[in-house]
């Protein structure tokens, strides 16, 4: 290979071409998560996986370039050549890596994990030149969890098989078809979809079961973080001489594992907090080179801190007097101080020039008990005070600990004691956040290495990938656990009466299809147990805690080997879905035999299980729709649209009595997107954004804000704007001048006539961007989507393709947009009503972006143009609007 790059780099400079030199470097996007997208601080070797279309990781392209057959070959990156090509310095005898081949003593095939594992174990007299490699052992081992994972991936996707489903109302219709000998068919085909370990699918599962724990066991006493030391003397004793914690990723992820299971025999089974009825745990990475463990934990109503001096026997947020305990001193200093925060920390939120921390502390005299979840420690202001970085830190830059903790395991070990139930919803999403995630960009430097050439449509990109450090690819290599909880927690089935699922193979005939329908779900097995037990009075909930689901038979069965804690947890309906959401209601509540049953009140049997609520009580006032709200926040955290839409859905569909009173109990929830983005605009004017966008979602249901009198009412006017077009007029300006200052001339000139004719200064309203493919279109669009929102005017960027519209931002097609059919014919017609939402849309929107414009026919231009003419009731070219189409003839 070296002798093929040396003979291209030979014809480049023959010919005169210069060759560049891209880099690949890591990018912190403002809108991007930062505990998972931060900028790495350690100095390893990690492995960058980019997804696919379909969220799989590709294998690694490995190219070699025999010398017999004089031309380039593509290698499967499972082969077992690849190991000794790869890595000649650690298989110096050129012995295969893993082959497919390989059994072990049982005579059992050997996976590619397990491999990788025997290389990970020291052999005496055998030479290991693994052990010794440094940041090529780095660099070995992250390799190694990547095939793994792909590993595993491809395996899925080869032996999972085929399903399709229906519900079974419309598997009875086909049975009853097929036997009368008419054509039917069903099926709604799908794949079980591949679910990793630590993957977002399995993310989220686990944060709705730690919801379901919390529901059961109450909400969580202690919310610790555990840190490796990779000084460690466990660790140091470990390695090979003049090495460090760094080179050895085994040793560390090894260490930490055993650390973390004796925090958790100290704290679950020798209760030095008090007795643990719940909790949960979850080990991450965060490019910081070393695993931490969190640890959410729930006391016993008798051990739980109902005071001050209850949180100072095991809480400290203060610098130890040196004379009387010089080895708690040191460790505070060593591991406990945050800071000091400068301009290039991670914790530094450069907007607010402040610590996202909040550190520095206010001195305090004594302990605190706030409403806001965290108590305010204790932190006197006493002359104590240690040095670091060349800054004097006191007690307010003390991350709070326990002294028996730190003292046993020397090493950074933060607790902290949670009471409000927000804090509790955000510490459980922040453990169960996801992967660890990296943003980066390919960019191409210029021979004097002083300024950075970006080509924004061939090279420039940011790319979503994960990121896999060392210590993460021996913890997954190990096989040690990534998460646990003290509960397991059974998820169960909720449909209405004969719309369960039907999951069948896909070439199965009426038989199987038959058999398949005559299986019970969790809900019709419960109303057939309750049947047979009808004395238990079980509610539907309450089934895992008491019986055991045998999958194979598909039965409840009573009563359960209690071995572990079991609960159950029923997954969540939108209340527009009013009866299936009503039903789960009555099932939390009631236990009954059937879906009659449900509805059957004092021997009236009712038509719908919304007025069987009504009839028992249980819907009788607001409550419903306060838990409602409030298990939705619990999941809408990051996503406060999701409980706008929904307080909209209740408004509609619910008529709840006191609609002002949600408002004001969920109101806070449903401006935190907006507060984020805007933190210099006042309360007030949240709320009234908020309320805006409220009063859109109720008009696209021909409602508004005006139909519920005793909720507040917009008083400020508002200019009109989509809930996706909230931004920062400042943000705008600075990305569009920083765009600017990397435009050729030809560009600059673009934009300088774009602008002109955004200030009105140009009556031309239409222009065309030709140029062909590389000559920095898609730069400019996106320079154009900036300067347009920079002067706070509306856009709509469009192609003609979904390929080419996902790459604007905020693009959609042509067809979406204008509500165009697939085939356009000369008759064809725009299916916007003028009075319709899309065409007040439309008539808001000032500028119009239409990328691949040489692709659609003439008749498109037409459909639009009349559409346009309509909406703004002129016979101005488009209607007056700023139409830019782009693309190469």
């Amino acid at each position: 290979m070296k002798d093929v790059y040396t003979e291209y780099e030979k014809n480049y400079l023959e010919n005169g071409v210069e060759i560049p030199e891209i880099r690949l470097l890591f990018s912190l996007k403002e809108n991007y998560d930062k505990r998972r997208f931060n900028i790495p601080i350690s100095n390893e070797v990690c492995a960058i996986l980019v997804s696919d279309a379909n969220n799989d990781f590709p294998p690694a392209n490995i190219v070699v370039y025999p010398k017999t057959e004089k031309k380039l070959k593509n290698l499967y990156p499972l082969d077992k050549c690849v190991e000794p090509m790869c890595y000649p310095l650690l298989y110096p005898t050129s012995t295969f890596g893993h082959n497919f081949e390989l059994k072990n003593s049982f005579s059992k095939k050997i996976t590619l994990c397990d491999y990788v594992n025997f290389f990970l174990y020291i052999k005496e007299n055998k030479f290991m030149p693994h052990f010794f490699s440094k940041k090529l052992f780095q660099q070995w081992i992250v390799d190694q969890a990547s095939k793994v994972e792909w590993e595993r991936l491809e395996y899925i996707k080869k032996h999972q098989k085929e399903l399709c489903s229906s519900n079974y109302s419309n598997v009875e219709d086909f049975l009853k078809q097929k036997a009368g000998k008419s054509e039917a068919e069903i099926k709604k085909k799908i794949i079980l979809p591949s679910t990793f370990i630590g993957g977002p699918r399995s993310m989220h599962e686990n944060f709705m079961d730690a919801m379901a724990i919390v529901n059961e066991t109450g909400k969580p006493d202690l919310f610790i973080t555990f840190t490796c030391n990779p000084n460690d003397p466990d660790i140091l004793k470990c390695l090979f001489k003049d090495q460090t914690a760094s080179d050895r990723p085994d040793i560390v992820t090894r260490v930490f594992n055993l650390k973390k299971k004796y925090l958790l025999e100290l704290i679950l089974n020798k209760n030095i907090f008090g007795k643990v009825i719940g909790y949960c745990w979850v080990i991450e990475y965060q490019k910081r080179g070393l695993p931490h463990i969190h640890l959410l934990i729930t006391l016993e109503q008798k051990d739980k801190w109902h005071n001050t001096n209850d949180i100072d026997n095991f809480i400290s947020a203060e610098i130890p007097d040196r004379n009387k305990d010089s080895e708690l001193y040191n460790l505070v200093s060593t591991f406990m101080m945050h800071g000091p925060c400068l301009e290039k920390s991670i914790c530094w939120d450069i907007k607010r020039k402040k610590c996202t921390k909040d550190f520095p502390k206010q001195f305090r005299e004594v302990t605190e008990i706030t409403e806001d979840g965290y108590p305010l420690y204790k932190r006197p202001n006493n002359n104590r005070f240690v040095y670091k970085k060349g800054q004097k830190l006191t007690n307010q830059y003390v991350v709070p600990y326990n002294p028996f903790l730190l003292k046993t395991f020397r090493a950074h070990i933060n607790v902290e004691r949670v009471s409000d139930v927000l804090v509790v919803k955000y510490l459980y999403d922040y453990i169960y956040k996801g992967y660890d995630a990296a943003t980066i960009e390919c960019v191409q430097i210029n021979n004097d290495n002083t300024q950075k050439i970006l080509n924004y449509d061939e090279v420039s990109k940011y790319l979503e990938a994960r990121y896999l450090s060392p210590c993460e690819a021996c913890w997954r290599i190990f096989k040690f656990p990534l998460q646990g909880k003290s509960h397991s927690v059974d998820k169960l089935d909720i449909h209405l009466e004969k719309m369960q699922n039907v999951y069948f193979q896909q070439n199965a005939n009426e038989i199987e299809i038959q058999e398949a329908s005559e299986k019970d779900s969790t809900l019709t097995a419960y109303f057939k147990f309750c049947t047979e037990n009808p004395s238990l009075k079980l509610k539907y909930i309450e089934m895992p805690k008491y019986c055991t689901w045998v999958k194979k038979t598909k039965k409840w069965k009573y009563p359960r080997i209690k071995k572990f804690n079991k609960i159950g947890r029923i997954y969540p309906v939108n209340p527009i879905d009013i009866e299936k959401y009503y039903l789960r209601y009555l099932l939390l509540n009631v236990s009954a035999k059937s879906f009659n049953e449900l509805k059957t009140v004092n021997g009236e049997t009712y038509d719908t299980f919304a007025k069987a609520c009504l009839a028992r009580g249980l819907a009788k006032d607001d409550n419903e729709w306060e838990k409602c709200l409030e298990e939705a926040s619990y999941f809408s955290r990051k996503h406060p649209k999701g409980l706008r839409i929904l307080f909209v859905n209740i408004l509609i569909h619910c008529t709840p009595k006191n609609p002002k009173k949600l408002w004001e109990k969920f109101k806070d929830h449903m401006i935190k997107d907006l507060k984020k983005k805007y933190f210099n605009f006042s309360y007030e004017k949240l709320l009234e954004m908020c309320l805006f966008l409220i009063d859109q979602n109720l008009k696209v249901q021909e409602k508004s804000l005006k139909d519920y009198s005793d909720m507040p009412q917009l008083v400020n006017s508002i200019n009109n704007f989509e809930e996706e077009d909230i931004f920062d007029l400042k943000e705008e300006c600075a990305k569009k001048e920083q765009l600017i200052l990397l435009m050729n001339k030809d560009q600059k000139i673009i934009i300088e006539k774009l602008e002109s004719i955004i200030l009105e200064k140009d009556q031309q309203k239409c222009i065309f961007i030709d140029g062909p493919g590389g000559t920095g279109k898609s730069f400019v669009l996106r320079a154009i989507y900036h300067l347009s929102r920079s002067l706070n005017k509306k856009i709509c960027n469009m192609a003609f393709t979904g390929i080419a519209a996902i790459q604007l931002q905020k693009g959609r097609t042509l067809h979406n947009r204008f509500k165009l059919p697939l085939n356009i014919k000369k008759n064809s017609i725009s299916n916007i009503e003028l009075n319709s939402k899309e065409a007040e849309e439309i008539k808001n929107t000032e500028i119009f972006v239409w990328d691949e414009a040489p692709m659609a026919s003439r008749y498109l231009l037409e459909i639009i143009d009349k559409k346009l003419k309509e909406i703004m009731k002129n016979e101005f070219l488009f209607g007056g609007k700023i139409f830019i189409l782009s693309g190469d003839f």
